[in-house]
């Protein structure tokens, strides 16, 4: 399937070329039919440029490329693009929004169960990490910590400008 060649093309960077390859079958094969005619599709730099793009850089360009589909200013499918956002956003923690793209390509059909399980991992990745940043977020948020702090901080300063070693 077009979506898992993608997703293995965006995982594996050996294998660029693939995700240009989704990419090129969502602008209606290349647009020979719009290059005869003398569309912009024969313009459209997308496939050319997506390969060497990182994952979140590519999104901007399948929003621009919704918006030119909604003008009609392109004659790309735009279920193709929704299929190649999916494509991208699966292996992200954006599983929310990769529902929603879900729901505009297969309507209110039954979501998977992966994204359920994979939004539950999120979650507990989401909690382990704030458990973890608990000390930090207490000393920015208590106001007499971060002073005594600060004043720390200045003592240090001031003894590592007297030092010698780090004389102008």
């Amino acid at each position: 399937m077009l979506e898992e060649a993608f997703i293995e093309a965006v995982t594996d960077p050996s294998q660029r070329r693939s995700k240009s390859k989704l990419l090129y079958s969502m602008t209606a094969g290349g647009s020979d039919a719009s290059a005869a005619t003398g569309g912009i599709e024969q313009w459209d730099l997308t496939d050319a440029v997506s390969p060497y793009l990182d994952r979140h850089m590519i999104f901007p360009l399948l929003e621009f490329v919704d918006e030119r589909i909604a003008a009609k200013a392109v004659s790309y499918n735009s279920r193709d693009v929704a299929e190649a956002r999916l494509a991208l956003l699966r292996p992200t923690h954006m599983v929310d929004y990769a529902v929603d793209v879900y729901r505009s390509i297969h309507g209110e059909a039954d979501i998977p169960k992966d994204f359920a399980e994979q939004k539950e991992r999120v979650y507990q990745e989401l909690e382990a990490l704030r458990a973890q940043c608990e000390p930090l977020d207490k000393l920015v948020k208590d106001d007499e910590e971060r002073v005594s702090c600060s004043i720390i901080m200045l003592l240090l300063s001031m003894l590592w400008m007297t030092d010698d070693r780090h004389s102008y």
